[in-house]
């Protein structure tokens, strides 16, 4: 009975963080306020079930070179000191260091592939246009090209998210010869996607509708807001969420 106590609860707790997600990055008023670093990254390094219940964090807003360091540390712990010590940086083409903001991996057990997905989130008011694809595919060439990499059995996923794509990338996103959302897809098991958050969270409510219908759950803007101050540092909660701390619970939920 616990466990299906706690399973609901998990389920419920899902519903109003899309639902306070949606009013994050939709809501005219709200997404204004929503700081991308401070507020809407620090949440989602918290809520990473959204991105795929098979991924873990690796890390977060680190440079590329750190990324692929901390990657080869996964693959082979024993050579983790070693590679710190002689591993050059890896640039973009341009020379300059790239910086991801959130870093996810998974390796199935029984499978010797490792899985990672690269997410790079843009503010609400940003949308996706030619620059914004061309650089997550910098970051995907970054990794596909670099001899660190060479001979492992390795696949990337890298996704730029925002609220719109511009009618160019849509294109090229929504192409019959792709899967949707995906902008390129090259030999070398490297894909690249743009995506909306419309279309993440679609996904997420598809996965949770049965269970949303069997709760009769409401995931109310009320909800939503008392589980973002639950369950988040007071912190990183944009403004429009933020409760009073005199409105506080001592377990930090909210009082009526």
């Amino acid at each position: 009975m616990s466990k299906l106590i706690a399973a609901n609860t998990t389920i419920a707790n899902r519903l109003d963080f899309l639902a306070a997600l949606r009013d994050m990055v939709f809501d005219p008023a709200t997404s204004k306020q929503v700081k991308e670093r401070k507020e809407l990254h620090e949440i989602l390094e918290w809520e990473l079930w959204l991105f795929g219940e098979e991924y873990g964090l690796l890390l977060s807003l680190r440079g590329l070179d750190q990324v692929l360091a901390r990657h080869i540390g996964t693959l082979r712990p024993d050579q983790k000191k070693a590679r710190r010590a002689t591993s050059s940086p890896v640039r973009r083409a341009d020379g300059s260091r790239g910086i991801v903001d959130l870093m996810l991996a998974q390796q199935r057990k029984g499978v010797s592939v490792t899985e990672n997905l690269v997410v790079e989130l843009k503010r609400p008011a940003v949308k996706i246009t030619n620059k914004e694809a061309g650089q997550i595919k910098e970051y995907a060439e970054a990794v596909a090209s670099d001899p660190q990499f060479h001979g492992f059995n390795v696949r990337w996923d890298f996704w730029a998210i925002s609220t719109e794509i511009d009618a160019v990338v849509a294109r090229d996103a929504s192409g019959n010869h792709l899967p949707l959302g995906m902008i390129a897809d090259w030999s070398n098991g490297v894909r690249v996607w743009a995506k909306t958050w419309s279309q993440l969270i679609g996904d997420c409510e598809a996965r949770l509708r049965h269970y949303k219908e069997a709760l009769e759950h409401d995931a109310s803007s009320e909800h939503a807001a008392e589980y973002i101050n639950r369950a988040h540092d007071p912190a990183h909660i944009p403004a429009p969420f933020k409760v009073a701390e005199a409105n506080r619970a001592p377990d930090g939920a909210t009082t009526p």
